[in-house]
């Protein structure tokens, strides 16, 4: 199927018979398709005006090691990234400011609750953080 209402270029639609389905530019290949076990891939960028939700399972992977991989992410200011099962009240994770204060404060706090562990060059812990449970 195509379209010349969209102007140009021509927006070409397309179901393959090996599963594949295309929406592309005439004379473009893969500007966008979704392949037979349904991933889907996209030659520009992507923006979203929502949320990205990961599998309900849990196993949600962004990028891949060696190729693949991501290369920055932007936060706003007082982004946060949490670990695991953390609230408001019991963070784990690295914030810029404090915790669900998100604002502009130019410094980073990393929480934890038990423990922080740094390492260097290998997987024995070069610096060992222990927190009381009602560290400041």
């Amino acid at each position: 199927m195509d379209s010349t209402t969209a102007g140009t270029p021509i927006w070409t639609m397309i179901a393959r018979n090996d599963g594949y389905f295309l929406l592309g530019r005439s004379g473009v290949s893969n500007d966008f398709y979704f392949d037979p076990s349904g991933n889907a891939t996209f030659a520009g960028n992507v923006t979203i005006n929502g949320s990205i939700a990961g599998n309900s399972n849990n196993t949600t992977e962004v990028g891949t090691y060696s190729t693949g991989a991501i290369k920055r992410i932007r936060m706003v200011q007082g982004g946060e990234l949490h670990f695991g099962d953390t609230t408001t009240g019991a963070p784990l994770g690295i914030t810029e400011g404090n915790w669900n204060n998100f604002g502009d404060n130019d410094y980073l706090s990393i929480y934890g609750r038990s423990q922080i562990k740094f390492y260097s060059g290998g997987i024995n812990p070069a610096l060992r953080l222990t927190l009381g449970t009602n560290s400041t």
